[in-house]
C-alpha cells in the first residue's frame, strides 16, 4: 500500500515508512523529494496509551493490542503532512 505525499499527491511511501515516522522525525518522499511527517495533535492518542501504570503481564499483553491498533490507526487514518523543518 502506497501513501500519498501532501506535497505532490503522488505515492510517496510504504507502510512500513508510515509505521517508522513520527511529529519528531520525517522522510524524504521518493516521488518528489520532499520532506513529509505526522502532526502532533495527530499522535497525542499514541502518547495517551503510554499513560497508563500496569503490571508486567498486563504491559505485555495490552502493549501488543496498542501496537497493532496504533499502527492499524497510523496506517489508515493518521495524514501524511507537510515537514515544517
Amino acid at each position: 500500500m502506497k501513501h500519498e505525499c501532501p506535497h505532490c499527491g503522488q505515492a510517496c511511501m510504504s507502510s512500513l515508512q508510515k509505521l517508522i515516522i513520527s511529529p519528531s522525525s520525517s522522510v524524504s518522499c521518493q516521488t518528489c523529494g520532499k520532506r513529509i511527517s505526522v502532526r502532533w495533535r495527530h499522535s497525542l492518542a499514541l502518547l495517551a496509551m503510554k499513560a497508563y501504570g500496569l503490571e508486567p503481564l498486563q504491559i505485555l499483553l495490552f502493549g501488543l493490542i496498542l501496537v497493532v491498533v496504533a499502527g492499524l490507526i497510523q496506517l489508515l487514518f493518521m495524514p501524511l503532512s507537510q515537514d515544517q523543518a
